[in-house]
């Protein structure tokens, strides 16, 4: 990688942008709209990134292509192995590279060389693009990352299979990217040539952009979704750039650098984690929560709750687990919870929490029944008859589902099987997350005592999974942290002060509560005391329910 290593003399003819027009946004490609209509996506989607700063996404369609060339392909390199990739999941891509106003407002710096707001940041290295990626993730409430190097590719080529997504020759690149034979020693505006079919620019020429993969040869045969190689020492980096010739801007080619490096041809645009649904927000963090600066202290220390179920159960003549039958060789197993005492939020100790924690007495005075795992899609679907889920798998949490929803679920459910079953109180949740502990995860109180326990965002790989993957809590709880957030029956509001025996929220309300975190969220999230809140007729793609049994058992 010579050429990558050579600051360029270029630099002595430094031309300093200024500020340049953006043209009017296209209306979405034909192919785009007619798939977000068909599955009920927005086309395009906006983040405020604060200050009059925007950034425009993309919906790039699920579907396969051939990853890679040909061997006939004019420049080809034998790290371009073509083979058929399947990317099972819509997604939302930058429209454009990462502006340097953007990075600005996200960051508070511009290391770029060629300056001007409206063209590419560059000078940033893989680490610089991650730590942007965390702070506009934080800043918006999207799980914001770096493409993978499949759908890089993919999005590039926009159905295409030849070596730009605007022809073969060499000449055909002119019109739709910035390269050695027309950059005019400089980087340029972003959106300042065509886009491709699916409305992106600058896929080609501009400026190299990082992906998410470590760099490695492809694996043999066909692959769905691939991520790269689980370790390595340099970094993917696609697209070509402004100063160096066609064969570099091909939509196959590979680049590669150490993840450290900075330098005037990088730069990066941005995905939005996970398989969209602009019809099912994520779950909100109330706007008035801030950090509490007190915590009322109980009137008696707790009374913790029996560690062994199977004894409390043969103390009080009860069964430690039982099964509904959904019919078709559908169960739906729960477990016992011990009726006792616990402290219900968060110590002012606690990292990240928020001033709606504040920590109180709670008696749970009855034992219940939970389900042992959070509501599957075949559960669901044997009750309702559908499943809306987007991430499908009979053993993977429903999804998609609104508080309205799970309660008819539980309506019909209670119906089939003449037991009462409903949605747990925000206070029996909390109770049976945590099982006796007062640590922010059950497992612990790092955040890396959460992968043990639940599925979130460093470990999701941008999807569900089956229920029961991971360890349980001290109860025989799984998945109490992450996968999916977890309904509950109460409506959203501020705690009642002093001890509370079985509280159940507010009488009335805008908004429900949700626990438990889900697949896309940070480790914060997932806390034990985390409540967030939505609409009861929003539906979401991190969003499902557990159930439980009313009434003493």
């Amino acid at each position: 990688m010579p050429f990558m290593r050579i600051l360029f003399k270029l630099r002595a003819l430094l031309f300093r942008a200024g500020p340049g027009a953006k043209p009017p946004i296209p209306p979405p490609p034909a192919e785009v709209a007619a798939y977000a209509k068909q599955h009920g996506l927005e086309p395009t989607m906006t983040l405020d990134l604060g200050g009059d700063v925007k950034m425009e996404f993309v919906l790039i369609p699920a579907g396969k292509f051939l990853m890679g060339s040909p061997e006939t392909e004019k420049d080809r390199r034998n790290d371009e192995t073509q083979h058929e990739v399947t990317i099972s999941k819509p997604f939302y891509m930058g429209r454009y590279e990462v502006t340097q106003e953007q990075y600005e407002a996200t960051t508070g710096t511009n290391p770029s060389g060629f300056k001007g707001v409206e063209n590419p940041v560059e000078n940033v290295s893989w680490d610089d693009a991650q730590e942007f990626c965390k702070r506009l993730s934080g800043k918006t409430g999207k799980m914001v990352q770096l493409p993978t190097e499949a759908q890089w590719e993919y999005a590039c080529r926009g159905g295409t299979k030849t070596r730009f997504c605007s022809g073969d020759a060499d000449g055909d690149l002119d019109g739709v990217g910035w390269y050695g034979g027309n950059f005019d020693t400089t980087t340029h505006p972003v959106g300042g040539k065509k886009p491709n079919a699916w409305g992106l620019y600058d896929m080609h020429g501009s400026v190299f952009e990082w992906c998410q993969d470590w760099y490695g040869q492809y694996e043999a045969g066909a692959a769905t979704g691939p991520t790269g190689p689980a370790t390595g020492t340099s970094r993917v980096l696609r697209g070509g750039t402004w100063h160096l010739d066609p064969r570099f801007c091909r939509s196959a080619f590979r680049f590669n650098d150490a993840p450290d490096r900075r330098i005037g041809v990088i730069g990066f645009r941005v995905v939005l984690a996970g398989p969209p649904s602009l019809q099912s927000p994520p779950p909100k963090v109330p706007a008035t929560v801030q950090p509490e600066t007190k915590s009322l202290k109980p009137e008696s220390p707790p009374v913790p709750p029996p560690a062994d179920v199977a004894a409390y159960a043969k103390e009080h003549g009860l069964e430690p687990a039982m099964s509904l039958d959904l019919g078709n060789g559908v169960k739906l197993e729960l477990v016992l919870i011990p009726a006792g005492k616990f402290m219900m939020g968060s110590p002012e100790t606690e990292k990240d929490r928020l001033s709606d924690e504040t920590q109180h007495e709670v008696t749970i005075s009855q034992p219940f029944y939970m389900g042992k795992y959070e509501v599957t899609q075949e559960q669901y679907e044997a009750v309702t008859g559908t499943n809306p889920s987007l991430f499908k798998d009979a053993k993977n949490p429903v999804e998609n589902v609104s508080w309205d929803d799970a309660q008819e679920f539980c309506k019909k459910l209670s119906a089939k099987t003449a037991k009462t079953v409903r949605l747990p109180t925000e206070a029996q949740w909390e109770y049976a997350c945590r099982a006796g502990t007062e640590t922010r995860f059950y497992s612990g109180d790092a955040d890396d005592d959460l992968d043990g326990v639940g599925w979130y965002f460093s470990n999701s790989g941008i999807t569900t999974y089956p229920v029961g993957a991971k360890k349980p809590n001290a109860w025989g709880l799984y998945d109490m942290h992450g996968n999916v957030w977890n309904w509950c029956a109460d409506w959203y509001g501020k705690y009642e002060l002093g001890a509370a025996t079985d509280p159940t929220g507010p009488t009335t309300g805008t908004s429900r509560v949700l626990r438990g975190g889900s697949w896309y969220g940070y480790p914060w999230f997932c806390r034990s005391a985390f409540r967030s809140i939505d609409s009861p007729v929003v539906r979401g793609i991190a969003v499902g329910f557990r159930l439980m049994l009313a009434g003493p058992p």
